[in-house]
């Protein structure tokens, strides 16, 4: 019997991906502010998807329907909550302060995207900031 084939994307590069986003999304808001605000959400929500698609494949557990909808709407409650449910015991407390260090190296992605942007927008002679 032949292995089963790998996906095409792990878990860990929607991972990166979605850093990537982040990194990447303050860019795009220099040209277009409302469909950079679209495309952050949409790639976003696609990354974290991906992510909980794979590592539940990853674990062989079934996917439902509610829990596929609160990880695109509501993913900053909906993995979490996965996380405590996918570990054991012992492991909660790791899972929940991994989530809290990917959530703050996302923040830190998307400040240094904001920088690399603004120092751009200055060397270029734009005006980046808030349109009053």
């Amino acid at each position: 019997m032949a292995p089963p084939l790998a996906p095409p994307v792990s878990a860990v590069q929607a991972r990166y991906a979605l850093l990537g986003v982040f990194f990447f999304s303050t860019s795009i808001e220099l040209f277009a502010p409302l469909a950079a605000l679209l495309v952050l959400n949409l790639l976003s929500s696609f990354c974290i998807f991906l992510w909980y698609c794979r590592d539940r494949d990853a674990t062989g557990r079934r996917r439902s329907l509610g829990r596929n909808i609160g990880i695109i709407l509501l993913p900053f409650i909906a993995v979490p909550w996965y996380l405590m449910r996918r570990q054991p015991l012992r492991g909660k407390a790791r899972a929940l302060l991994r989530f809290v260090g990917f959530v703050g190296l996302m923040m830190s992605a998307g400040l240094a995207g904001a920088l690399l942007t603004a120092l751009i927008a200055g060397l270029l002679g734009m005006d980046f900031g808030p349109t009053v």
